[in-house]
C-alpha cells in the first residue's frame, strides 16, 4: 500500500516481534509457492497487516515451520502460514502487478514495465483464483486514473485560461470574484479531504458515491473534487479487505479497508508534497496548497476513523501487534520527516 501500515517496533515485546516476522515470513514463502519465486520481490510489510487482522478475525488453522530462503541461507527463520496469509499473497501481487502498470503509464519507467512484464503471468493465476479481488482492483486503478488525468487535464485547462487573461490584460471586478472564490475554495479543502473519514462509509456504495467511481466518463469535462482519488483508493482497498462477500463481518471489513485506503492515500500525498510540488506531478494536497498545520489535522481525524472501524472488530489474537500499527506505526514516516524539517530549519 505505500509502505505505511507497519508496526511500531519500540513499543513490543520480543515475542511480539518474533510473531510478526513470521507472519512476514510466511506471506513471503507464500507468495512464491502460489505466484512464482520472481514475485517474491513485491512482498510488503503492508499486506502482512491484512494477514494478522484477518487471521484474528478468523482464526484459521496455523502451519508453523522454520527453513532457509535465498535472503536469509544462513540460517533457518520461522514462519507460520494460514488461508488468510494465502490470500494477503494475492492481494500482494495483485496490488503490486497494477502499480507496475501505473508507473508505467505515469513516468513511463523502464523498471515498472519490466516488472508489470514479469508479474503478468503470476496476475493471471491470482485472478483465476481471486476474480472479484482482481475486478476491485482492476476497477480501481481505472478510476484512480481517469480521476487523476481529469484533474492535471483541469489544472493544464485553468493554466490556459490564466495565460489568456493576462495577456489580454483583463483585470476588475470579475477578476476580484473569481479570486475571491478561489479562496474560498481553500479555506473549504480540510472537510473536503476528510470527507467520510471518521464517520460514514457504511458499505462499498457510499464510497463510490463519494468517490465519483462510475467510471471515466463521469469525470470527463469536471474538475474532481479534492478528495475524489483518495476515496477511489478507499473503495478499493475496502474491497481487499472483505475476505468472504457474503460474511457477517463483510461490512464492517470493508468500512476499515476504506478509511484505511484513504488514510493512506492522503499520507503518500502528503509525504511526496514538496516533490510532486516541484516537478507538478499530480497531488491534491498541492492542488488545494494545503499547509503542514491542515494537512496533520487531516489525517488524524482520517485515522481516528481508522481506528473506529478497527475497535468494532472482536480481535483478540495478535491485537496488541495490530494495535501497534493502528495507533503508532501507521505515523512513523510521516513524523520522521515533520522531526527532519524541523531539524533543518534549526
Amino acid at each position: 500500500m505505500f509502505g505505511y501500515v507497519v508496526p511500531a517496533w519500540e513499543g513490543l515485546s520480543e515475542a511480539e516481534r518474533e510473531r510478526y516476522h513470521e507472519a512476514y515470513c510466511g506471506l513471503c514463502r507464500a507468495i512464491g509457492e502460489r505466484c512464482g519465486q520472481r514475485c517474491r520481490c513485491a512482498l510488503t510489510y503492508d499486506l502482512v497487516f491484512l494477514a494478522l487482522l484477518l487471521g484474528s478475525l478468523y482464526e484459521p488453522q496455523e502451519r508453523a515451520g522454520a527453513g532457509r530462503c535465498v535472503p536469509h541461507p544462513a540460517k533457518p527463520h520461522r514462519f507460520v502460514r494460514t488461508a488468510c496469509v494465502d490470500y494477503a499473497a494475492d492481494a500482494t501481487v495483485a496490488l503490486a502487478y497494477h502499480k507496475a502498470l501505473d508507473d508505467w503509464r505515469d513516468d513511463r519507467s523502464v523498471r515498472a514495465r519490466a516488472s508489470a512484464c514479469a508479474l503478468a503471468g503470476p496476475y493471471r493465476g491470482v485472478r483465476a483464483r481471486n476474480p472479484r479481488m482482481c475486478e476491485a482492483v482492476e476497477a480501481g486503478m481505472a478510476d484512480i486514473a481517469a480521476i487523476e488525468a481529469a484533474a492535471r487535464a483541469s489544472a493544464a485547462d485553468a493554466g490556459v485560461d490564466a495565460g489568456v487573461v493576462g495577456a489580454a490584460g483583463a483585470a476588475g471586478a470579475g477578476d476580484v470574484e473569481h479570486a475571491s472564490a478561489a479562496e474560498a475554495g481553500d479555506t473549504t479543502h480540510a472537510s473536503a479531504m476528510r470527507t467520510a473519514g471518521a464517520e460514514g462509509w457504511t458499505g462499498a456504495e457510499g464510497v463510490a458515491d463519494s468517490a465519483g467511481s462510475t467510471g471515466a466518463a463521469s469525470h470527463v469535462g469536471a474538475k474532481p473534487a479534492p478528495d475524489a482519488a483518495a476515496n477511489r483508493f478507499g473503495a478499493l482497498m475496502g474491497e481487499l479487505f472483505v475476505y468472504r462477500p457474503d460474511d457477517f463481518w463483510a461490512d464492517d471489513l470493508r468500512r476499515l479497508g476504506a478509511r484505511l485506503g484513504k488514510f493512506v492515500y492522503v499520507m503518500d500525498a502528503a509525504m511526496d508534497y514538496e516533490d510532486d510540488k516541484a516537478s507538478g506531478s499530480y497531488n491534491p494536497l498541492v492542488d488545494i496548497e494545503a499547509d503542514a498545520q491542515d494537512v496533520c489535522e487531516d489525517l488524524t481525524v482520517l485515522m481516528a476513523g481508522v481506528a473506529e472501524a478497527f475497535e468494532r472488530l472482536p480481535l483478540e489474537r495478535d491485537l496488541r501487534l495490530l494495535r501497534s500499527v493502528v495507533y503508532a506505526g501507521v505515523w512513523q514516516k510521516y513524523r520522521a520527516k515533520e522531526d527532519d524539517k524541523e531539524k533543518r530549519r534549526g
